[in-house]
């Protein structure tokens, strides 16, 4: 059985090799904003419920602009539509730099909102980019290999963050962040790539086809419901801050370690991804690793030892992060590329919304009953909704990956 990450897609194909690599340098950027943001809205506010803000603020504008772009994402050139939103989400740095300098809070948040938005542009124009780089038979590991990137950036971002923030400032945070999104320009250099079944779905209309294509295949219906118990239920990033302060020193480094804890363990998920990429029934693995996510939350708000803490928060990153790449995995393979771009600005929405949401809905519980118990508050719930999911959803345990390339994949470069 292979364990180690399939690294073909990156020796295979220099489009997606492009890609990745911008990625990857734009993910460690984007790390560094939000350590500086988290940091810098509870230094000024002492407020869990105002961290939390942060979340709803990204959330509700990712919601609305994916909804907005599902209506013309799949009748437009994607890798030009990620361009544009990425030198938006430039700009948007540089100017929470500016806002951290002037201690303005509340134009924190508003640009991060902005950026939020941005980014529900670029993300899912990335994702349905990679199907037309890599073969079917390569998807599954080229997904791994984005998650293990993003994985990659919380493990060294919080820390270089923090010692950034320590040695020198906030706002150079963001100001690294701004530079990284060069790079990520750089990796969509070339790209001109509409969709391989051209469609001149526009409007409402090709929002709801994809809505309704969405709730109408158990399959995607199921995988993202999943998800979502996993993200609205249960994130507990938000109280990361509290946590520190009622349970341990306070420090900025202790901070950084429960956020980077989650990041072992999900780089330690994306190193050994071989385990689940080879692995035929995703909706199966996906399954399994949401639950495990949930059981190891309600552990780590329980403890009073550090150790114990970032231990479970290892765990639940290396579940997160099989769950995430089973699901993209499951979604992109269950899509036509007629409907890939829509679908992808869904699971943008689910994938990323639902984690902004759930760290508003963390913060606010945590600010009532404690960050500890509103942790494992969270976790109990989380096991209980996929329960709810699997108990009612047979199909999405049994879905089996196509055995050849023959499945509206495109293998081109």
């Amino acid at each position: 059985m292979k364990v180690l990450a399939d690294v073909t897609p990156l020796r295979t194909s220099p489009a997606f090799r492009n890609l990745w690599l911008g990625g990857a340098i734009s993910a460690v950027g984007g790390q560094f904003n939000s350590f500086a943001a988290m940091y810098a809205v509870w230094h000024l506010t002492g407020s869990s419920l105002m961290v939390g803000l942060l979340g709803l603020a990204s959330g509700i504008p990712m919601v609305a602009i994916a909804l907005a772009g599902s209506m013309f994402i799949d009748s437009v050139d994607r890798a030009a539509l990620a361009r544009r939103a990425t030198i938006g989400m430039l700009c948007c740095s540089l100017l929470m730099a500016w806002a951290v300098l002037e201690h303005w809070v509340t134009v924190l948040i508003l640009f991060t909102a902005v950026a939020a938005a941005l980014s529900s542009l670029a993300g899912p124009a990335r994702r349905a980019l990679t199907p037309t780089v890599v073969g079917s038979k390569e998807l599954a590991a080229a997904y791994a290999l984005t998650s293990l990137a993003f994985q990659l950036s919380m493990l060294i971002g919080p820390g270089l963050a923090a010692l950034v923030a320590t040695r020198f400032s906030l706002p150079v945070c963001f100001l690294l962040d701004a530079a990284s999104f060069l790079a990520a320009l750089a990796g969509l250099r070339g790209l001109h790539r509409p969709p391989e079944a051209a469609t001149a779905d526009r409007g409402v209309g090709a929002a709801v086809a994809g809505f309704r294509f969405a709730a109408t295949q158990p399959v995607v219906r199921g995988a993202l419901l999943c998800d979502l118990a996993a993200t609205l239920l249960a994130m507990p990033f938000a109280l990361f801050p509290a946590l520190n302060h009622d349970n341990f020193d306070g420090t900025a480094q202790t901070l950084a370690w429960l956020t980077t804890a989650v990041a072992v363990g999900g780089v330690t998920g994306s190193v050994c991804s071989g385990v689940i990429t080879h692995r035929a029934h995703p909706g199966l693995v996906m399954v399994v690793c949401s639950m495990s996510w949930g059981v190891a939350l309600i552990v780590a708000g329980a403890s009073h030892l550090l150790v114990v803490t970032l231990a479970m928060l290892a765990i639940a990153g290396a579940a997160d992060t099989w769950a995430v790449t089973s699901r993209t995995t499951l979604v992109q393979s269950a899509t036509p590329d007629r409907f890939r771009g829509r679908l992808s600005a869904l699971e943008q929405l689910v994938g990323i919304g639902g984690p902004n949401l759930g760290n508003f809905r963390a913060g606010a519980v945590g600010n009532v009953i404690g960050a500890g118990p509103a942790m494992s508050l969270g976790g109990v719930t989380c096991v209980a909704a996929v329960a709810g999911i699997i108990a009612t959803g047979r199909q999405l345990r049994g879905y089996q990956l196509p055995a050849s390339a023959a499945d509206n994949v495109s293998a081109g470069t």
